[in-house]
């Protein structure tokens, strides 16, 4: 059954996993909520330049949608349920790399919800903290280019890349 649920994590992905073992699975359904822990290692997740490797945040890209504007559209858009979308990520580094560069912290807040992002060096490891809420709204015409640009700039900071350098 985990590796049932492993294969379809997966699709929703950019990183092959090479070897995934998932820790934790708590579906409470009573509260709408799905917590799910795991360790991986994939080969396709950073990129070496040189003495550099950089990488992403996330190696999730679930936000990458865009929704087109269209000046034609009659009906509202309606987001029909909030929801919250967290993570925490730890990353180990290689042994012989230091951290050379980390995301600033990010807070923003509309009516359409809030993110929040925070990077964090501790000592051989980097810890990610992603909060995402997005509110139940329902957005004339008017009010969905300021909606396309809150999740473009979302979606911006989960490319945000991390940079360590060999010592």
């Amino acid at each position: 059954e985990k590796l049932e649920k492993a294969v379809e994590f997966s699709k929703y992905s950019r990183v092959n996993f090479g070897n995934l073992d998932i820790t934790q699975i708590n579906n409470d359904r009573s509260n709408a909520v799905m917590d799910l822990g795991f360790k991986f290692k994939s080969n396709n997740h950073s990129k070496k330049i040189g003495n550099d490797i950089f990488f992403s945040i996330l190696p999730f890209n679930e936000n990458s949608f865009y929704l087109e504007e269209d000046e034609n559209r009659r009906l509202p858009l309606e987001i029909p349920f909030a929801y919250n979308d967290d993570y925490e990520i730890e990353y180990n580094l290689p042994k012989g790399y230091k951290i050379n560069s980390l995301p600033n912290p990010i807070k923003f807040s509309s009516d359409y919800g809030v993110y929040e992002m925070h990077v964090e060096n501790k000592g051989d490891t980097v810890i990610v903290k992603r909060k995402f809420t997005l509110n139940k709204v329902t957005l004339e015409q008017s009010k969905i280019k300021s909606y396309v640009d809150f999740r473009k700039k979302i979606n911006s900071y989960d490319n945000s890349k991390i940079l360590i350098t060999k010592i």
